[in-house]
């Protein structure tokens, strides 16, 4: 019925002006389901949600830390670095009308995936009008941060602060002092929950089987096993950091934490407190080792890369001028 209505030109939202068929999908953005479903009513509505289609399965990749998929996306489509909207990230964070450069930024991925998303721009005009676009997000993150809402509470950081090394911080300095049901609830609620919040990144760290906690690591490697997932004692199985569905009694932040110093070939959720505190201990090293290596050096190196690449291309641009003159 769908394809006889195109063919004879009778669906009414072809009919629709441009703005107005905007208006109506802006609208249906907080919504992915009710968005994709009126997508499909007209080749008309199709056609000018492509782009948004594009941007928020770019923006899901960029979230979930799936960075091939992120390349092979900017490689095709460089310009949707460019647009704004809606990002929910894998732990309930929503982020409104920010880019999923600015996301990045924020989350500081800022090691592997940053410099991989400036290789995707190209070494023409095209390129470099978007690498200035990204220096002004940069500097607008820098200057006023980034708003997003979590758990019904508004937040604004410029950077994601790490809240998981207070929690074990919390509970290294209190291990000795604290009855064993006030040991696991910290354990399992306040850091357990912490965990869960973590960006992709962060989380893939704590399960890549290749770099430990243990000895503290410098966290500089050339490459990066972006997994996200972890063996769980309470199932007895090898799990996704963010499962589809929440079965209970199996609920990270609530029946169980993340530890990785003292396992191997990566993470385990486990909800007893043998070694707990060594563990949380070198985890809290080797986290405060990651957020001042990713926030105070690769950080300004990404700017300092994203600034040459401009310079580069000016004076590309001024040779050609000069050349043709």
């Amino acid at each position: 019925m769908q394809e006889k209505a195109e063919s004879t030109g009778n669906s009414l939202f072809n009919l629709l002006a441009d703005e107005l068929t905007n208006i109506i999908r802006l609208n249906l953005e907080p919504h992915p389901q009710a968005h994709d479903s009126f997508a499909f009513t007209c080749r008309h509505f199709y056609q000018l949600s492509k782009p948004e289609r594009l941007r928020v399965r770019l923006a899901q990749y960029v979230t979930e830390g799936t960075q091939s998929k992120v390349k092979e996306m900017l490689e095709k489509y460089p310009q949707l670095l460019l647009k704004r909207g809606l990002i929910k990230d894998k732990s309930g964070r929503v982020f409104e009308n920010i880019t999923v450069w600015e996301y990045i930024l924020w989350a500081l991925d800022v090691k592997y995936m940053g410099p991989m998303i400036l290789n995707c721009l190209s070494q023409h005009e095209e390129g470099k009008r978007i690498a200035v676009e990204l220096l002004s997000q940069f500097d607008g993150l820098e200057k006023n941060g980034i708003r997003y809402v979590l758990n019904g509470e508004e937040y604004n950081e410029k950077h994601y602060d790490f809240a998981i090394i207070n929690a074990l911080q919390t509970f290294v300095k209190y291990f000795n002092q604290w009855d064993w049901h006030t040991k696991l609830k910290h354990w399992k609620q306040i850091i357990g929950m912490a965990e869960f919040y973590l960006p992709a990144h962060v989380a893939q760290h704590y399960c890549d089987p290749e770099v430990p906690f243990e000895p503290t690591p410098e966290f500089n490697s050339e490459t990066f096993n972006r997994v996200l997932s972890y063996f769980n004692n309470l199932t007895k199985k090898v799990e996704p950091w963010w499962p589809d569905a929440k079965l209970a009694g199996n609920i990270m932040g609530v029946d169980f934490a993340i530890m990785r110093s003292g396992t191997v070939n990566g993470s385990r959720g486990v909800n007893h407190m043998r070694g707990a505190d060594i563990a949380a201990q070198k985890d809290m090293q080797a986290l405060n080792v990651l957020r001042t290596i990713r926030s105070t050096t690769d950080l300004p190196a990404l700017k300092k890369k994203l600034v040459d690449m401009i310079q580069a291309s000016e004076i590309q641009s001024a040779f050609i001028c000069s050349n043709v003159g």
